[in-house]
C-alpha cells in the first residue's frame, strides 16, 4: 500500500513540475488561437501517450525478466526461513537464492 501512495504522489509531483515547466508554452498556444480545452486536450493526450508506453515497457521488462528467472530456476525463499549455519543464530533479514540453469519450464 506504502509503494502504491508514493507512486501516485510521485507521479503527480512530477507532473505538476512538467505544467510548471511549460507555462510560457501554454502562454504562446493562447496567443496563436488555442482554446484552453484545445491545450487540456493536447496535455492530456501526451501524458497518457507518455503513460501507455511507460506501461508497455514496464510490462515487457517485467515478462522477460519472468522467462529469465524461469530458465535460471531462481528460488527466493522467504525473509527468515533459510536455516543458519551450525552454531550460529538465525538471522532475520536472511534470503536464501538458489540459480541453477536449465531447461525452460513449458
Amino acid at each position: 500500500m506504502l509503494v502504491i501512495v508514493l507512486s501516485v504522489l510521485f507521479v503527480h509531483r512530477s507532473l505538476a513540475a512538467i505544467i510548471w515547466e511549460r507555462i510560457g508554452e501554454f502562454g504562446t498556444m493562447k496567443a496563436l488561437g488555442w482554446s484552453r480545452r484545445d491545450i487540456h486536450r493536447a496535455l492530456i493526450l501526451e501524458l497518457f501517450s507518455q503513460v501507455l508506453i511507460g506501461a508497455l515497457l514496464g510490462l515487457g521488462i517485467a515478462a522477460l525478466g519472468s522467462l529469465l528467472a524461469g530458465y535460471w530456476h531462481i528460488n527466493v525463499s522467504p525473509l527468515g526461513s533459510v536455516p543458519p549455519l551450525p552454531g550460529m543464530a538465525p538471522l532475520a533479514n536472511t534470503i536464501k537464492i538458489n540459480i541453477k540453469r536449465g531447461e525452460m519450464h513449458k
